[in-house]
């Protein structure tokens, strides 16, 4: 089934390709271990500011406030706590300030989002690759 693009989505659609974008950012590099097992939370909503402007078709509905020296997404953090309510990631303290994906998760995300249409999986992947690349930084 497509999806309907970020700007012609409803916001429940809307969420639904974040959630595979953030996913797919999490699990399908093409080095395993180009990513920690423990990530800042920081970090990552760092990354998917950057990664915005590049993937709008994943991530325009996506809105950040600047707070100085970090930014802040309400939509990218509904969707790390929906994450961790399913149990995909961890939260790895109370202040929400690590992300804890272990490899034998990442791997069954990894098979379920190689599901999608082979467009969008070219993205996904081109998408994780760079998320790492961030992350590294």
């Amino acid at each position: 089934m497509k999806r309907a693009t970020a700007s012609a989505a409803t916001p429940w659609q809307c969420r639904a390709r974040v959630t595979d974008a953030v996913l797919a950012a999490l699990s399908l590099q093409d080095n395993a271990d180009l990513l920690p097992e423990v990530i800042k939370t920081e970090k990552v909503f760092e990354a998917f500011y950057r990664l915005r402007e590049k993937y709008p078709e994943w991530l325009s509905c996506l809105y950040f406030q600047n707070r100085g020296d970090s930014y802040v997404s309400r939509g990218l953090e509904d969707v790390l706590f929906a994450l961790g309510a399913f149990g995909l990631v961890t939260v790895e303290n109370h202040d929400y300030r690590f992300l804890r994906l272990d490899r034998q998760t990442r791997d069954e995300i990894k098979k379920l989002l190689l599901g999608e249409s082979r467009d969008d999986l070219v993205i996904l992947k081109k998408m994780s690759n760079d998320f790492a690349e961030i992350m590294k930084k």
